[in-house]
């Protein structure tokens, strides 16, 4: 039986300039790689990767996912992500994850669910048939009651984008977090500017491939002085979903506002 200090795996990241958005803060974008980073190395430690997988026909597709923010981490700031294979059910195993600052303070939380799937017959595989001692721990951050989502009506933003191989991962379609780029490509800048994602439930539905074209849709489903909420949809070349989300917004806080930096001269 693996330990539970096995099963809970810390990887460190220093937020790079090219993670950052204008305001000099992590986004919603950065932290989904981080979390995505910290499960593909987690998951080659304990020997259920991708790599493992492949020659059996097996692979893990991520099939949704909660993010709960409180915090955004600035420019060279440094995070730990601490994550945990958290149990499964049928063909479906949870991973869950928490992402703490320098002064050990937790400042966002996440679940995600990854789907074990047979790739040459093209369907889900048991995990219960194939991997029967999947290391777990039973222990939630988050609760992973992730719902279905709707498709969003007569959309607030539109916008078409391209898919390319610089995009694809090692399965060979749309990495996960390139959903998340397109499904928040069309929020205008100026929304952005005063308003940070605080929670993201996303359903991603199908695959996309390199060399096809997207359409991302965003709904405002409620809007006041304090809160924000979305619904968004990516859609292929069919106008089939590929992926939803429900996104909620809050102000920036005092810590998120522009982060000044000194000049040459250091002013």
């Amino acid at each position: 039986m693996t330990s539970e200090t096995a099963l809970v795996f810390r990887l460190k990241f220093q937020v790079r300039s090219y993670e950052v958005e204008p305001y000099g803060h992590a986004t919603e974008l950065t932290l989904q790689n981080f979390l995505q980073e910290a499960a593909a190395t987690h998951a080659h430690q304990l020997y259920f990767s991708i790599q493992r997988l492949s020659p059996m026909g097996l692979t893990w597709l991520l099939v949704r996912s909660r993010l709960l923010v409180e915090r955004y981490p600035a420019w060279r700031e440094t995070i730990t992500v601490e994550t945990w294979p958290s149990g499964w059910e049928g063909a479906v195993a949870f991973r869950d994850f928490v992402f703490w600052d320098e002064q050990n303070r937790k400042i966002a939380r996440g679940t995600s669910h990854w789907l074990l799937f047979d790739f040459k017959k093209r369907r889900p595989a048991s995990i219960g048939e194939r991997f029967p001692e999947l290391p777990q721990l039973e222990r939630m951050a988050i609760e992973r009651d992730i719902p279905s989502l709707d498709s969003p009506s007569n959309p607030h933003f539109t916008v078409t984008l391209p898919s390319s191989w610089l995009q694809m991962d090692m399965n060979h379609h749309a990495n996960n977090a390139t959903y998340i780029q397109w499904a928040m490509a069309p929020v205008p800048s100026e929304i952005r500017r005063h308003w940070v994602v605080s929670r993201m439930d996303t359903n991603y539905l199908k695959e996309v491939f390199a060399d096809a074209t997207v359409t991302s849709r965003v709904k405002i489903i409620e809007r006041n002085d304090h809160a924000l909420k979305m619904l968004h949809e990516i859609q292929d070349d069919s106008q089939a979903p590929v992926m939803r989300t429900y996104s909620e917004w809050r102000r920036r806080q005092k810590q998120e506002q522009p982060v000044k930096v000194e000049t040459l001269h250091g002013s």
